[in-house]
């Protein structure tokens, strides 16, 4: 079998060989359902009782599969698709985002979790410790209550992502940075710095002082840096005013962006002499302007403008420019050698049954006496006969 893009065999030595990598990594069984993890649990109604269908089986629901993670990522797009979010109040959204997902969840595979109509978790939790606490027993006992467990290391939301050297690189360069100016930084900068446990924040490349900067360390690398060195090298150029510490990951992906510009770039760049010829060509073929094209334009282009049709010819009215103009239509007598009227001289006599002239760049255009008869009639109102 042959490939139609490559014009290659499609089972080649090549193909063959990724075909027994896969083969063993199922004998491997890397493609097998993990021991000791459930994959597959019977479904819960909103009252948190198993289900079954009409003939007493149950219904089986699968946690395999990617479905219930690109639908969870679609409503992030959703969320934060088109607002305009600070950080914070972005962190502050994906974890309330993340607790209702997990007590939905729990509604739906938990057997016995109540529906208690609010996302108040703690409030739950609180009244079963009252409740407990003077009657001895449990008032939602399919709820675990969050307060009798011990507060994890776990960190959700804004967490660091950077090194300990790029760490030490950037508490080394804090002290540099007068205190007036850490003073200035905004709510959102203040909160990375709290959120990464870092002395100074982390931002993108967006300034173009670290534009010049990132040009110079990678053009110094040779074209293909080592991101995690640049970024402890940038920590050290960062005075918190024009150009700020960088993750690598900021740094790699504004290399991906520089790359594409570049690229841009070198392509107009190499147009450059080929697009002057071309529109030198264009100068030398253009026709001279005439009177008949000013009147295309501004007759038929204006009526193709409005709606209507532009020339005798089925013209489709799409609009009219300098260089394609329409051609003055055949209802018209033209007078060529009609001089410009003057202030204080009589219009050009129109010519035997004609209505009136119109002068447009030294041209008459005599308008013919069943112009008017050609009119259209009005339209009838409702019920008038013709």
């Amino acid at each position: 079998m042959i490939d139609i893009k490559t014009g290659v065999l499609l089972l080649n030595e090549e193909g063959w060989k990724e075909a027994q990598g896969v083969l063993n990594e199922i004998k491997k069984g890397n493609v097998s359902d993990t021991p000791g993890v459930e994959i597959y649990m019977q479904r819960i109604d909103k009252h948190g009782r198993p289900m079954y269908n009409k003939w007493s089986f149950p219904l089986i629901t699968s946690s395999r599969g990617t479905s219930d993670v690109e639908n969870f990522h679609k409503q992030l797009l959703s969320l934060f698709g088109s607002w305009p979010l600070g950080i914070e109040m972005a962190d502050a959204l994906l974890a309330e985002r993340r607790h209702r997902f997990n007590q939905r969840l729990s509604q739906r595979k938990r057997a016995n979790f109540p529906h208690i109509g609010h996302y108040d978790s703690w409030l739950v939790d609180h009244l079963q410790q009252l409740v407990q606490r003077n009657h001895e027993i449990l008032l939602y006992p399919g709820w675990s209550n969050a307060s009798d467990f011990a507060p994890t290391n776990e960190s959700f939301g804004v967490v660091p992502l950077h090194t300990t050297e790029l760490a030490s690189a950037i508490a080394e360069q804090a002290k540099t940075v007068p205190l007036e100016v850490i003073e200035k930084f905004s709510p959102d900068m203040k909160f990375l710095m709290r959120a990464m446990k870092t002395e100074l924040p982390l931002l993108p490349v967006i300034t173009p002082e670290e534009e010049k900067l990132f040009c110079r360390m990678v053009l110094e690398a040779g074209g293909q840096p080592d991101f995690d060195t640049m970024a402890v090298q940038w920590a050290g150029e960062s005075d918190c005013k024009k150009v700020f510490p960088k993750l690598p990951f900021h740094l790699s992906t504004h290399h991906t962006e520089w790359l594409r510009n570049s690229r841009i770039k070198a392509a107009v760049k190499a147009a450059a002499p080929l697009k002057r010829k071309m529109q030198e060509l264009n100068a030398a073929t253009e026709p001279p302007s005439s009177p008949y094209r000013d009147f295309g334009m501004r007759g038929a282009g204006a009526g193709a403008g409005a709606g209507g049709s532009s020339s005798d010819n089925g013209g489709s009215g799409s609009g009219a420019s300098s260089r394609s103009a329409a051609p003055v239509p055949s209802a018209f007598t033209v007078s060529q050698q009609a001089p410009m009227p003057q202030a204080g001289h009589p219009q050009p006599h129109a010519e035997q049954g004609a209505v009136g002239t119109l002068v447009v760049g030294g041209a008459a255009l005599t308008l013919p006496a069943d112009h008017a008869e050609n009119k259209p009639k009005p339209g009838r109102k409702k019920g008038q006969k013709e």
